[in-house]
């Protein structure tokens, strides 16, 4: 008799049948050890598909807006470039896949007015720097997703089908502190160098659960899951 697989940690549906890396492989940069610890939990393959997809769309920007010699980032940026460049194509289909996303890119850059979110090194005489946008719903997405997994790998633990998951990203300094005072004392993984990861249960309560995710110091996101008559207001811009 076959034995059942867990279920994935996303749909609560479908059968696990791969790993979903909390923080993606891909985000690892050079210098993280080979036994660096790899957060996982289980994932059926459309979920962690159309989860993939929205890791690149965080990290590319994000990646291409910190100075490459940051050693908590080291290589990211570079195999960012190599899948855009046919010169390091497999065949013919994968050199057309790499033109395209070439172009995708390409097509999304703009001029901001500040300097927040600049390609490093990209200044021109008498313009700012070119940047990428990233959308704060990509953001939230991927908080979501890596609270659903650090919860399975912290507690074995899957969100409760009546349960809501909420993600904002933190905008204040003192939202953090309030944050930070309220996950004291779960469990923090810190996977790669850069990234950290933190979750915690309520005591009374072991489905209601707060998670922080750190990006490289330029993104804090949190992500709740809360009782379904309970709305968590994100803060003001």
């Amino acid at each position: 008799m076959r034995r059942k697989r867990p279920l994935c940690v996303h749909c609560v549906r479908a059968e696990g049948v791969t790993d979903d890396h909390g923080v993606p492989l891909s985000w690892y940069p050079l210098s993280s050890a080979p036994d660096h610890a790899r957060v996982k939990a289980p994932a059926c393959r459309a979920c962690n598909a159309r989860l993939k997809m929205l890791e690149e769309e965080v990290l590319v920007p994000l990646i291409l807006s910190i100075d490459p010699r940051d050693g908590r980032v080291a290589g990211i940026a570079e195999r960012i470039r190599r899948s855009t460049d046919v010169a390091h194509a497999r065949d013919e289909k994968d050199a057309r896949a790499r033109a395209a996303k070439r172009a995708r890119l390409e097509a999304q850059i703009f001029v901001p007015e500040s300097d927040v979110g600049a390609f490093p090194g990209a200044e021109r005489e008498g313009r700012s720097a070119e940047a990428l946008p990233l959308r704060g719903a990509a953001i939230e997405a991927i908080a979501e997703k890596v609270a659903r997994v650090v919860l399975y790998a912290a507690y074995r633990q899957y969100v409760p089908l009546d349960r809501r998951v909420q993600a904002h990203i933190v905008r204040h300094g003192e939202e953090m502190a309030r944050i930070a005072v309220m996950i004291r004392g779960g469990e923090t993984f810190d996977v790669p160098p850069g990234i950290s990861v933190a979750v915690r249960r309520a005591a009374d309560d072991p489905a209601t659960v707060l998670a922080v995710v750190d990006l490289w110091g330029r993104f804090r996101v949190f992500a709740s899951i809360l009782p379904p008559d309970v709305v968590l207001a994100a803060a003001s811009p």
